[in-house]
């Protein structure tokens, strides 16, 4: 997404990229809004309770993370 907006960066870390999606996205060119926002910090946050931790996922979390995952993928690919 960043890469389309003209941003380039050969590497980045996750709050780095957090950071400037919504510096970039959100607060400048308001493409995307806060509730959009909340769906990758949520797709984060339960990615990495998946990965690290020893408790499991529902199957409610995961259909709302695979639901609200392809609204943002639509808009992403509407707003660039």
């Amino acid at each position: 997404m960043l890469e389309r907006l003209g941003i380039k960066q050969r590497e980045w870390r996750h709050n780095e990229l957090w950071a400037r999606f919504g510096l970039e996205a959100i607060k400048k060119r308001h493409l995307f809004s806060a509730s959009d926002a909340d769906v990758i910090r949520n797709a984060y946050r339960l990615r990495t309770i998946a990965h690290y931790r020893t408790e499991l996922l529902s199957v409610k979390q995961v259909e709302r993370l695979l639901r609200h995952s392809k609204e943002f993928v639509q808009k992403a690919k509407e707003v660039t």
